[in-house]
């Protein structure tokens, strides 16, 4: 995995397709994040406060931690809401490139091992040679999950087959 110092320099500017952040998606989690941390939070402390047992006392503080997760969660997506125009996921003949705010990660499609779904996490988790794996959230150009799989896949696909010359028949010499 390497990084382009420019996303207008990037192997992929100008080319290819380019998928904005889906800023309703992100706005509904955050919403969906923030009503579920408040009966989280007030039924964990309803529980601190009237539980006697070590059990009740582990699920109430469970809750509080939970609550509170979620909301540092909304946080982060109030942070990426205000930098809409900085999150995309841009695939091109080279590769793709993720920008997530200030991080960008740019893959050349030769390094890509594989584009695999995370069901347990719900995200898009993509091997690549030589590096950690990548993570892309399916929040980029309205698309769900598997739809966003298959777009990366097929960016791979289609790339490399630009790339690869086709096969020429090949003449033995008549004696």
């Amino acid at each position: 995995m390497t990084e382009p110092p420019d996303p207008a320099q990037a192997p992929n500017a100008g080319h290819g397709q380019r998928l904005l952040l889906d800023v309703r998606e992100v706005r509904d989690r955050m919403l969906l994040r923030l009503i579920m941390s408040l009966p989280a939070f007030a039924g964990g402390l309803w529980l601190l406060w009237t539980g006697d047992t070590l059990l009740l006392r582990v699920l109430a503080l469970s809750g509080v931690v939970f609550a509170t997760i979620w909301v540092v969660m909304a946080r982060r997506s109030v942070r990426q809401l205000l930098r809409a125009g900085d999150h995309y996921l841009d695939i091109g003949a080279g590769g793709f490139t993720l920008m997530s705010g200030a991080e960008q990660h740019f893959v050349t499609w030769s390094d890509l091992e594989a584009v695999e779904i995370d069901e347990d996490r719900l995200v898009v988790r993509l091997r690549i040679r030589g590096a950690d794996s990548l993570i892309v959230e399916p929040q980029y150009g309205e698309l769900g999950l598997r739809e966003l799989a298959a777009t990366i896949e097929s960016g791979r696909i289609h790339a490399t087959q630009l790339v690869t010359p086709s096969p020429v028949g090949v003449r033995s010499p008549q004696s």
